[in-house]
């Protein structure tokens, strides 16, 4: 931030219900966090779960597909989401794995969670989103995943060919190469 003032840039924090285009057919919705006046002043004073509480929660939109990323935030944040915006506007194809209570499993109700991780998160957490019939993918097992998508189908391609006892259903709208 010191250089971006050094150097007269013009810069503005996003905030929940900014939204911009990105190129002809992608729309960028922000959905959380709703911040304080000034986010340099309060964030010197959190701690870092605090911190994580306030990652920025985007949600894009291309053609029929929706992703949806949820940085790092904790339990308290994905509530004040589900609060504020109900199910029906976090639905969502995509979306990587962070704290994902049942409550916020429900409301977004992914099709495909990526949870990218150095190491595995809770065998709770993977339980309650195959228990919502999501299929999830894991960095710690898959390595790099890559998602494309032309705005209706979502195309998964992972780095490794076999999955170590995760079985994954097949969704007809989803196309996964290994």
């Amino acid at each position: 931030m010191s250089l971006i003032k050094r150097r007269s840039i013009p810069y503005k924090y996003l905030q929940a219900g900014d939204s911009f285009q990105l190129g002809a057919h992608m729309q960028v919705s922000i959905l959380h966090p709703a911040l304080e006046p000034n986010p340099e002043v309060w964030a010197r004073n959190l701690t870092v779960g605090e911190q994580n509480s306030y990652s920025m929660v985007l949600r894009i939109e291309y053609g029929n597909s929706v992703f949806l990323f949820c940085g790092d935030i904790y339990q308290n944040a994905e509530q004040e989401i589900v609060e504020r915006y109900g199910s029906e506007l976090l639905r969502a194809n995509f979306m990587p794995a962070t704290s994902s209570s049942l409550e916020f499993i429900q409301a977004v109700d992914p099709d495909v969670v990526v949870v990218s991780h150095h190491v595995f998160s809770p065998l709770s957490v993977y339980r309650r989103y195959r228990e919502n019939g999501t299929l999830v993918f894991h960095t710690a097992i898959d390595g790099h995943i890559l998602l494309t998508s032309d705005g209706s189908t979502v195309n998964v391609i992972t780095e490794r060919e076999e999955r170590i006892g995760m079985a994954s259903p097949f969704l007809s709208d989803w196309n996964i190469f290994r």
